[in-house]
C-alpha cells in the first residue's frame, strides 16, 4: 500500500515524504497557535475569528463564495492575458527600437 502511495508522489516530482509532511504539519501548527491566541484571548474575536468560526461561514455560505472564487478566477485569467500582451507590446517595442 505504501509503495504505490511513493510511487505516486514520485510521478509527481516529489521525492520524499517529508516534502509533503513538512509544509502540512507547518499548516497544522499554524491553525493550532490560531487557536489558542484566539482561545486565550490574545486577540479579540472582533479582529481574528476562531478558525471554526470560519470554516462554519464557508460552509454557510458555499454557493455565495463558490460564485465569488469564479470571478475572481476569472478576473486573474483575465489580468494574467493581459499582462502577456502587454509585456509582448513592450518586448517587440524595444526590439524595434534596438534596431
Amino acid at each position: 500500500m505504501f509503495e504505490n502511495i511513493i510511487h505516486k508522489f514520485k510521478e509527481y516530482g516529489i521525492s520524499s515524504i517529508r516534502e509533503v509532511l513538512l509544509p502540512l504539519f507547518f499548516l497544522i501548527f499554524v491553525i493550532a497557535i490560531w487557536q489558542y491566541a484566539v482561545d486565550q484571548e490574545m486577540v479579540p474575536t472582533l479582529i481574528l475569528p476562531p478558525p471554526s468560526a470560519v470554516v462554519e461561514v464557508f460552509n454557510a455560505n458555499r454557493v455565495l463564495m463558490w460564485g465569488h472564487a469564479l470571478s475572481t478566477l476569472f478576473e486573474c485569467f483575465v489580468a494574467f492575458v493581459c499582462a502577456v500582451f502587454v509585456r509582448h507590446l513592450c518586448m517587440a517595442t524595444f526590439v524595434v527600437h534596438m534596431n
